[in-house]
């Protein structure tokens, strides 16, 4: 029997987050769905090679017909393309396992976000029972509501809470007893690292 491998996926379009879902790698084949910020669900399927390469099947809805390819990466890391129609956007995520959250964490962490070497945002979180919610304030002042759990791999995923927010992040990195560390998206697509000490 194959194991069952997730992810979480965030797509972004023009700038703005568009949907968020999951989907399940088994074996080369990929299933699953992604709702939109208008509650409109669009079920996938598609396959994914010894390389890492993503190929969805192109589908066809009441929207339109949809398209994607990417990548995943050997530490669990998701980037493609896809298009609905002729609009075009990205998409991203990261590896989880959602029945593993840690709920003896119990900490407190400072994060700092940082792109090309210089802080550009940052944010306290407060874990109970592995998960968290919180608000990342920009330099520029720019606040993105989170959400986000800790694993008992001693993973930890950050993602906006999707709602009126049209700009947000995903995060996903490694966490220990003193520290915290990994990468991020931007709904820009842009890429990041942060970085967090516990309190």
């Amino acid at each position: 029997m194959f194991a069952i491998i997730r992810y979480n996926i965030t797509c972004i379009s023009q700038d703005v987050y568009t949907a968020v879902g999951d989907i399940e790698v088994r074996a080369s084949n990929i299933s699953g769905k992604i709702v939109n910020t208008n509650n409109n669900i669009f079920r996938i399927i598609g396959t994914v090679n010894e390389k890492g390469i993503i190929l969805f099947n192109t589908i066809k809805n009441k929207l339109g017909k949809i398209a994607a390819v990417g990548q995943i990466t050997p530490d669990g890391v998701v980037e493609g393309i896809y298009s609905v129609n002729t609009r075009k956007g990205k998409y991203f995520g990261f590896r989880y396992e959602p029945e593993e959250i840690d709920k003896k964490n119990e900490s407190s962490y400072q994060i700092d976000f940082q792109r090309n070497g210089e802080k550009v945002a940052g944010s306290i979180i407060k874990i109970n029972k592995g998960e968290f919610s919180s608000v990342i304030e920009s330099t520029k002042k720019i606040k993105y509501p989170i959400k986000g759990r800790v694993l008992k791999s001693g993973k930890i995923i950050i993602n906006t809470i999707i709602g009126n927010q049209s700009k947000g992040i995903a995060a996903s990195g490694k966490i220990s007893v003193e520290y915290l560390n990994g990468i991020y998206f931007l709904d820009t697509g842009e890429k990041g690292k942060f970085r967090g000490k516990k309190l």
